[in-house]
C-alpha cells in the first residue's frame, strides 16, 4: 500500500517502510535526487510484494561533505534525528508494530541509528524499527560475487549508475560521466568531497542497464525477505 492511495476503516499500518535519501551533487550525469530514487523505487516494489505501507520517501538528508557544490541541500545531523523521530512516533500512535528504514544516503547514517535508538527507548509500545543503513548493504555477497563488484559503491559511480539506467534512465545523462578515482575520507578532514572539482566517485562511464536490473532485483528481493522475517 502507497501514501497516495485513499483513506478506508480498513487501512494497516502495522508494517510500515520510510524511504530516505538525500537532494545532493552526483555529478553531471545523475540528478540532485538520486539517493531518494533509488530506495523509493526499490521500497515501492517491495511494498507491492508485502503489503507494507510506504511512507513518502523524505527527500532531505545530512549531506554537508558536498556543501560546496551548488544545488546540495543539507540538514543537519540533529535537524535529521528530530525529523526521523517525529515521523517514526507518529507512524507507531498509527499502530505500527513493524518499521523499515530503507537509506540511500551515507551521510544519514549516525541520525538514523540515533533517532532510532531514541524512539525505542522512549516508547511504550512493542514495536520493530530496522535501519538498513544503505540499501547496497542488503546486497547477498554471492550475487556481488557472481556481479564481480563489491559493496564499496562510488559516489555516482558504476554501480549507483547502473541503478539508475535501469529505474530513470530518462534522468541519466550519461554523456556527462567521467571517470573519478576513489578518495579516502581521513579524520581530520572535515569534507573529503571539497577539493574535488566533480563530485562524483568510481567509473560511471562503465555502467549499464543490465548491471542495474541485477542490483536492483537483488535488493528488493533481500528486503521482502527482511520484511517477512518476525
Amino acid at each position: 500500500m502507497r501514501c497516495n492511495e485513499k483513506w478506508t476503516e480498513r487501512i494497516e499500518l502495522k508494517t510500515v517502510i520510510l524511504p530516505t535519501g538525500s537532494m545532493e551533487a552526483h555529478g553531471a550525469h545523475l540528478p540532485f535526487a538520486t539517493d531518494s530514487i533509488i530506495p523509493e523505487r526499490i521500497a515501492q516494489e517491495a511494498a507491492k510484494r508485502t503489503n507494507a505501507f510506504l511512507l513518502p520517501t523524505l527527500p532531505y538528508g545530512n549531506t554537508q561533505r558536498l556543501s560546496n557544490f551548488k544545488g546540495t541541500i543539507s540538514l543537519t545531523a540533529q535537524g535529521l534525528v528530530y525529523v526521523v523521530k517525529d515521523i517514526l512516533k507518529s507512524a507507531i500512535k498509527q499502530g505500527a508494530e513493524k518499521i523499515i528504514i530503507l537509506n540511500g544516503h551515507d551521510g544519514n547514517q549516525h541520525s538514523l541509528q540515533v533517532a532510532t535508538r531514541d524512539v525505542l527507548e522512549e516508547s511504550e509500545k512493542n514495536v520493530k524499527i530496522m535501519v538498513i543503513d544503505a540499501w547496497w548493504n542488503i546486497i547477498p555477497e554471492n550475487v556481488l560475487k557472481e556481479l564481480n563488484i563489491t559493496r564499496e559503491f562510488g559516489h555516482a559511480g558504476k554501480e549507483e549508475t547502473s541503478v539508475m539506467l535501469y529505474i530513470a534512465s530518462e534522468s541519466v545523462a550519461i554523456e556527462k560521466a567521467v571517470e573519478q578515482k576513489f578518495v579516502e575520507e581521513h579524520h581530520l578532514t572535515k569534507y573529503y568531497f571539497n577539493d574535488r572539482k566533480v563530485p562524483c566517485e568510481g567509473r560511471p562511464v562503465n555502467a549499464s542497464k543490465e548491471l542495474g536490473k541485477k542490483i536492483f532485483d537483488a535488493v528488493v528481493d533481500s528486503l521482502v525477505d527482511l520484511i517477512g522475517k518476525p
